[in-house]
């Protein structure tokens, strides 16, 4: 052991597996092979050690860790001699960085730099911020992609031009599904509240609805849902509707129009034509040879006369 006197030694030169206990203070560079120290050691300014820097546990005689270079790999490492150990990294009382045995680290604030690579998982308890620029999740290509937890199937992309792909790596537009369906549910249905209804809407620049497809459940016990169509004029208001047993109808009793006086259908199919205008109430029904006229209201029955031409003078069918 190495005594030394005074409160303050000036430079001092050790030979090796030197001690030295007490409080002291050096003004100038301590130099040597190895030192051992009892307690605790403060740096003024700057403290320079060679390869590796060992710290023991209370007592002195059980390696804890060791704070080392390698100058093979050109590589800085920290090494913990205890299997349950946990390294980690206090700012103003207050841990905020640690690793644990397994190598699971924890960050208590904000981590931040130009990038970070990962090799596991990254669980965020807070709030996950990225600056502006691309950046890239499970090898994605400007944009973010997140993959299954076996990192086998892409699940969804979002592209750094907005556009959201779920089943494709190159959505085309703000959302694409690809090979899948959408579901659209409501979890707070209750039996018997038929007005409960799950909605496509289609927005304008105020968010104001434009137009709405919308499913109303009409018969709780019986499962029987309706598919409304709503556009805007004035006001939302539906137009027509598909029952849940595969009728067409209009909102209202003759409102709406089928066709317009310069855009047609070019060819209706149908069985019996039924027509009421408020006024008459007449049904024509085709025979094998004839037509037929019923009215509806009087329970007549007409049959059309028909007179044959040649199929060469009658303009064609459009189907």
């Amino acid at each position: 052991t190495l005594a030394l006197t005074g409160d303050l030694i000036n430079y001092v030169t050790l030979g090796t597996n030197q001690s030295i206990s007490g409080a002291k203070t050096f003004s100038s560079p301590l130099t040597g092979s190895s030192a051992t120290f009892s307690s605790s050691v403060t740096a003024g300014t700057t403290l320079n050690c060679t390869n590796t820097l060992n710290i023991y546990k209370t007592g002195g005689t059980t390696l804890g860790g060791q704070l080392a270079y390698d100058s093979a790999i050109n590589q800085l490492y920290l090494w913990n001699n205890v299997s349950s150990g946990i390294f980690s990294i206090y700012v103003n009382s207050s841990e905020a960085f640690k690793i644990a045995a397994n190598g699971t680290s924890t960050f208590n604030g904000a981590l931040t730099g130009t990038s970070a690579t990962f090799s596991s998982s990254v669980t965020v308890n807070g709030v996950y911020n990225v600056p502006s620029t691309s950046y890239f999740i499970g090898n994605a290509a400007a944009g973010y992609r997140f993959n299954n937890a076996a990192d086998t199937l892409n699940l969804f992309v979002i592209r750094d031009s907005g556009n959201v792909g779920i089943g494709t790596n190159s959505p085309s537009y703000l959302l694409q599904v690809q090979n899948g369906d959408i579901a659209i549910g409501n979890g707070n249905q209750t039996s018997g509240n038929f007005s409960q209804a799950q909605s496509l809407h289609f927005l304008n620049e105020a968010t104001t609805p434009l137009a709405t497809i919308k499913a109303v459940r009409t018969n709780w016990a019986q499962g029987q849902t309706d598919l409304t169509f709503s556009t805007y004029n004035s006001g939302m208001s539906e137009k027509m509707r598909i029952t849940s047993g595969g009728t067409v109808q209009p909102a209202a009793n003759g409102t709406q129009d089928l066709g317009t006086s310069s855009l047609r259908w070019a060819t209706v199919f149908t069985s019996d034509l039924s027509m009421s205008n408020g006024i008459g109430d007449y049904t024509i029904v085709e025979g094998e040879e004839d037509l037929f006229l019923y009215n509806n209201k009087t329970n007549k029955v007409f049959k059309f006369l028909l007179a044959e031409v040649d199929p060469s003078i009658a303009p064609p069918k459009k189907s």
